[in-house]
This record gives structure tokens, C-alpha cells and sequence, in this order.
């Protein structure tokens, strides 16, 4: 299963992620809990993601290589285009995950700000609202 960013709930709303027993939409069974290939899957995914977070803070987004990361996770190069595309796929899903933290830790900022009016409160709902 390629995924080109990093879904929200794992497995459930990356392309072709559909299971074999394809339930209607908002049926029950849609709505299943995850078996424990998908949880397994999705932990490699946070383990993919987690390692190739670090080689791009060790060595930069040009210094490592699809190898590099297979080896820090313990799988072939080729396994790991079961999860990305290409490098490039890693690193975009990289820089949305980076970004959905960034609204979350905004977000709890501005729920933390005393006054709703104030300047700073402005400036940070003006930020999330971009």
C-alpha cells in the first residue's frame, strides 16, 4: 500500500486502503476495529516515518538514501515502496506530519491564551485560519 502523506487514522483513509470485504460506507462493519495486520502496518508506517525524520535531522533531506533508511528499520529497499513511492513521498509525508503538529501545538496555544481578543490571540487565529 503506497501512501503519498501521512493519513489520519491509519490505513483507513489512504488510497486503495479499501478492505476485501468492502462494507457500505457507515455500515457497521465500516467501521470495524482495525485487524491486527492494519495496526501492524501502521506501526511500521510511524517507524518509517520516525526513522527517516531522524536521518533527515542527522544528515539533511539530500544526505540518505532509501537503503540508509531500510537498514534503520530493518527492511529491504524494495519493501519499503510497499509504504512510499518514491524518497520524495517519505519526505512530503514528513513535512505534513511536521505540519499537522505545528496546528496542534497553535491550536493548544491559542486555547491557552487568556484574553480572545488580545493582539496575540488575533495574530495566532489569523495564522490558523491561513
Amino acid at each position: 500500500m503506497i501512501y503519498p502523506a501521512v493519513p489520519d487514522t491509519p490505513d483507513s483513509s489512504a488510497p486503495g486502503s479499501a478492505s476485501r470485504g468492502s462494507a457500505a460506507p457507515g455500515s457497521a462493519a465500516g467501521r470495524a476495529t482495525p485487524s491486527p495486520l492494519s495496526k501492524r502496518k501502521a506501526r511500521k508506517l510511524q517507524a518509517l516515518l520516525a526513522a527517516a525524520l531522524r536521518l533527515v535531522g542527522e544528515h539533511g533531506v539530500d544526505g540518505w538514501t532509501i537503503a540508509d533508511l531500510a537498514r534503520a528499520v530493518e527492511l529491504t529497499p524494495g519493501a519499503l515502496y510497499r509504504y512510499f513511492a518514491s524518497k520524495d513521498a517519505i519526505v512530503v509525508a514528513l513535512q505534513v506530519q511536521v505540519l499537522q503538529e505545528l496546528v496542534t501545538r497553535l491550536e493548544a496555544a491559542q486555547a491557552a491564551l487568556p484574553e480572545r481578543g488580545g493582539p496575540r490571540a488575533l495574530a495566532l487565529a489569523r495564522l490558523l485560519a491561513a
